[in-house]
């Protein structure tokens, strides 16, 4: 083992370099240099369905006057993000060649727009040496060089709009309401929207009345009159979360002389990103003031599906309750049917023990026994559920 030593030794004397370079890393004679492109901030985008990993570039060169064997390793703070090595984790080379490698940066979909982390790659001489020559460790010498910098999520904007009906038909004069919801699908923690009825002066324009509430009809209602100049509508939401409902409030013109149908176009933007937009469109069918009420094959026509669902689950509770009805008149009468038949047969059993007892006390006197006769089926005689009797007479 000495032998050995003594021999790695001689080899790292004879390529010593007295270059200014190689007394810099502390060790004449071995040396390593790390470089990467673009390191110093890594941005990463995190938008699901988006990719969300970053390539980087890095060269590691052989600064040194033997060959050696360079040992690659990453670090990042935190859970958020991954710093993976693409390819191999140690490189065997020569003495002023260099090797070409990839590290990936990467992070789940969804991110915090907050989200930032220190990394840092570092390259270390581990041996040195040539075969059949051993190459003895000298991880303990510290001969290393490393690059460091940040990896951030970008922020991005995504959102939907829910608008719970696509037609609403309304009477002249009568009031009607189109509900909408707004999902925050970006990783911004706080992000603006603002809702727009993009004709609202065409609808104006033909009569009617419009109202923007939060809350309608509850006891924090809000609500804003479309009718005045510069009404903003908008509302603040955080990363993943629903906003509560909002109502467009319309009435119908109250004149109407024809039917008419008229669309109400409704537009949500993103204040930190214009570009980003959700719409829907809902067509209004106005019927004429003098026609008659009721539901007719026109109106069922103008129904959209939700309030289509709703009648037929009210019809279907309806007919539900009915046949519940008949069920329990059935069983009631069936229970009555019942205890009325107890009650014949109880009575019956009654009549033919009192034949018995008149059978036994014949001998005695015909007074008597009318006397007996009659206290004791008086209640029978006027008893019309029982069969007619004619062993009584």
């Amino acid at each position: 083992m000495k032998r050995v030593l003594l021999i790695s030794i001689l080899v790292l004397c004879l390529f010593i370099p007295m270059s200014a370079q190689a007394q810099d890393q502390g060790v004449p004679g071995l040396g390593v240099e790390l470089d990467c492109i673009d390191y110093s901030t890594i941005y990463l985008d995190v938008t699901p369905g988006e990719s969300n990993d970053h390539q980087m570039q890095c060269t590691l060169t052989n600064t040194g006057s033997v060959t050696e064997t360079i040992k690659l390793e990453t670090d990042v703070g935190g859970n958020d993000f991954d710093v993976d090595l693409v390819g191999e984790e140690s490189y065997t080379i020569e003495s002023g060649g260099e090797e070409t490698f990839v590290v990936e940066f990467s992070a789940p979909p969804r991110l915090d727009a907050m989200a930032v982390e220190d990394y840092a790659i570092n390259a270390q001489v581990v041996s040195f040496g040539i075969d059949p020559i051993p190459s003895p460790d000298v991880t303990m010498l510290n001969i290393n060089d490393s690059v460091e910098g940040k990896v951030e999520a970008l922020p991005y904007t995504k959102f939907s709009l829910d608008v719970t009906r696509t037609v609403l038909s309304l009477d002249s004069g009568e009031e009607g309401t189109i509900e909408l919801t707004i999902f925050n699908d970006g990783n911004i923690q706080l992000e603006t929207f603002l809702i727009s009825l993009d004709n609202k002066q065409e609808l104006l324009d033909e009569g009617f009345d419009i109202e923007f509430c939060w809350g309608y009809k509850t006891s924090s209602e809000a609500c804003s009159d479309l009718s005045k100049p510069n009404v903003y509508i908008g509302i603040m939401l955080e990363a993943s979360s629903t906003s509560e409902e909002g109502t467009f409030v319309l009435v119908a013109p109250k004149d109407a002389s024809s039917e008419f149908s008229i669309s109400a176009q409704i537009s949500v933007i993103a204040s930190q990103d214009a570009s980003m937009e959700d719409s829907a469109a809902v067509e209004i069918t106005v019927r004429e003031s003098d026609s008659e009420g009721g539901i007719g094959l026109e109106t069922f026509e103008s129904m959209d599906s939700e309030t289509m669902t709703m009648i037929g689950m009210a019809a279907g509770g309806l007919f539900g309750v009915i046949i519940l009805l008949v069920l329990i008149s059935r069983l009631t009468k069936k229970a009555a049917g019942q205890q009325k038949t107890a009650v014949k047969e109880a009575k019956r059993a009654a009549k033919a023990a009192r034949k018995s007892q008149k059978s036994s006390r014949r001998g005695k006197k015909a007074k008597v026994v009318e006397e007996e006769y009659e206290d004791d089926d008086f209640d029978d005689d006027f008893d019309f559920d029982d069969d007619f009797d004619f062993d009584d007479l």
